[in-house]
């Protein structure tokens, strides 16, 4: 039996290896995105987006809350491994063969034989989840952030690199597909290298009610999640057209990127370390209103800086066929990305087993976004994204009294937190307001040098707040 660190290493280090990971990993993305944006149509991204978005309720289901069981429970064994395997199979090789041979229902829906294909291909990687999964939920456990840091590049370069050569071959959206599959493989390479403590790939049928009585709830809030992250690529595509869903996925892919840069960052580390700082009863309220503060005090001006340079930033990522999804992608800058500080909440909820609470929160959450989209669909792209706010708000409301609940925060202990960061962010936000205000929304010359202009300035704004409104140094 393995039992859970005396104590856990640095956060900071921590930190900085998964945020450095992720950070080459979204400059790889970045880079392959531009590339491919360029030698796709909108149609085509499209499709991509359509039939990734048809599967993702099969993607949620495919996990069934074993990563979060396996890095939080008490004691391991290779029996539990075993176990944790043979459930993930049964269910991720199933949903394999349903969808593969259920893909021309999908494709006739949309009216497209191009989907078929694709999620054909796409059906490929519920084969491979259960390896990748137990494999890297035992490497996070063991928190070997460096080695997973290492595989994690490898294999995102190596799809990156396959969807690059086979879209240059004209393979279209297809390519993409090809893509996921080889990034799995790596990763299961990565994964027989390093070997993890109870690395078990023997399926295991007898004693499977603990784990499933705690993925029950988690697996219910990652469907519900998923379905609704996706909703508006559906809706779109079904109601406005796969032109108008690829132009919506391509505003969204920015703010995706940083989405997966700092909040997936934090989602990895932050778990394990609330938990172990529960068990050691240290001072988690101080430890999470620190943590919150510093999360926003970075995340909202960054968004209002990419808000104010979006025009130049998808004419620099993707090229002038793409101007469209510009106002798009600023107003996902600040709707899609609002609640994402309080996501910080989730982490600690799911440290202490409240997963039947976050369910109840994401259908919430999910229910509504779903609603406001179908009502704003009528209207264009850039209500549909002005439409995320109220989801935003209705997440922090319900996550942030949940929190309260577990940590007995009061509200002049959330004031106090976040008084620091939001003063900084209407600093920024003056400064980003002034820079639209005289360069234009669609300044003229290389929009890499206005992307400079833009950074530099709001940097520096962001700078200049901090030492106006004398920020506490854990801020700065």
């Amino acid at each position: 039996m393995s039992q859970p660190p005396a104590s856990l290493p640095s956060l900071k280090r921590s930190l900085a290896y998964v945020f450095g990971g992720r950070f080459m990993r979204a400059l790889i993305q970045i880079a392959s995105a531009a590339i491919i944006a360029r030698l796709l149509t909108p149609e085509e991204m499209g499709i991509f987006a359509v039939a990734s978005a048809s599967i993702a309720i099969s993607t949620a289901l495919a996990e069934f809350g074993i990563h979060p069981y396996l890095v939080q429970v008490d004691a391991l064994s290779k029996a539990i491994v075993g176990r944790a395997f043979g459930l993930m199979g049964l269910i991720n090789w199933s949903l394999a063969f349903l969808l593969f041979f259920g893909r021309g229902v999908i494709a006739q829906f949309y009216g497209n034989p191009e989907i078929e294909n694709v999620i054909a291909v796409l059906s490929l990687n519920f084969l491979f989840n259960p390896f990748v999964t137990i494999g890297l939920a035992l490497l996070m456990r063991e928190l070997r952030y460096g080695k997973l840091t290492i595989i994690n590049i490898m294999a995102g370069g190596a799809g990156s690199a396959i969807s690059v050569l086979l879209a240059l071959q004209d393979f279209g959206p297809i390519s993409l597909a090809f893509g996921s599959i080889v990034m799995k493989l790596m990763l299961i390479i990565g994964i027989f290298r390093l070997k993890p403590m109870y690395l078990s790939f023997r399926p295991r049928f007898r004693g499977l009610k603990e784990i499933v009585g705690f993925g029950s709830w988690a697996v219910g809030a990652s469907l519900v999640q998923s379905a609704g992250n996706q909703s508006p690529e559906l809706i779109i595509g079904r109601g406005l057209g796969l032109e108008a869903a690829g132009l919506f996925d391509r505003g969204m892919t920015v703010t995706r990127l940083v989405n997966q840069q700092i909040a997936g960052s934090l989602s990895t580390v932050l778990t394990p370390f609330f938990a172990q700082e529960r068990r050691d009863k240290l001072d988690l309220k101080a430890r999470f209103l620190i943590r919150l503060q510093t999360t926003a005090g970075v995340i909202w001006p960054l968004m209002l800086i990419m808000a104010g340079s979006s025009y130049s930033l998808i004419l620099f990522l993707f090229g002038p066929q793409w101007t469209q999804a510009a106002p798009v992608a600023g107003i996902l800058a600040i709707s899609a990305t609002l609640h994402m500080p309080f996501g910080i909440g989730r982490q600690l909820l799911l440290s202490h087993g409240k997963v039947k609470q976050i369910f109840l929160i994401e259908t919430s959450m999910q229910l509504a976004k779903v609603a406001l989209i179908l009502l704003a669909a009528r209207h264009g792209l850039p209500y549909i994204a002005a439409a995320l706010i109220g989801p935003a708000i209705i997440f922090i409301i319900l996550a942030n009294y949940q929190v309260s609940q577990v940590l007995s925060l009061r509200a002049s202990d959330w004031w106090t937190a976040l008084k620091p960061s939001l003063l900084v962010t209407f600093g920024v936000g003056l400064t980003i307001g002034g820079v639209v205000y005289g360069l234009g929304y669609a300044p003229k010359g290389l929009p890499i040098a206005n992307l400079a202009i833009y950074g530099s300035i709001g940097l520096a704004g962001w700078l200049i707040s901090l030492c106006l409104y004398a920020i506490p140094c854990a801020l700065k």
